[in-house]
């Protein structure tokens, strides 16, 4: 977390220097939102029961 910190006020430091934002990563104009899949109800069930006898199994 310090690391962290310490970077974000090294770029605070260089704005004020520059007076200018840091451009890290600029994203292309042309880039598009990710478009998750909604997982299917099939695929749910097989992996609550999976779980259910896993804990079933173990006792818990």
């Amino acid at each position: 977390m310090l690391n962290a910190l310490g970077m974000n006020i090294a770029k605070l430091f260089r704005f004020y220097t520059t007076n200018k934002p840091d451009r890290y990563w600029a994203a292309p104009s042309e880039l598009e939102k990710e478009n998750v899949k909604s997982p299917s109800m099939k695929r749910l069930a097989k992996k609550g029961r999976r779980i259910n006898l896993e804990i079933y199994k173990n006792g818990k």
